[in-house]
């Protein structure tokens, strides 16, 4: 197993056209399996980064 925390960063459009920038924690989960690793869960957090 493994697991990675980060920010991630993007940019939505809210219902007039105004973009939004977005940061977010995220952690993604990983199992390793016969052929490589898998991501097996991904979380982000709308809090502040």
């Amino acid at each position: 197993m493994g697991y990675t925390v980060c920010t991630e960063h993007g940019i939505d459009h809210v219902i007039d056209g105004a973009p939004v920038n977005l940061t977010h924690r995220a952690t993604n989960g990983f199992r390793r399996e016969d052929d490589g690793w898998r991501l097996v869960l991904h979380h982000t957090d709308a809090s502040l980064a």
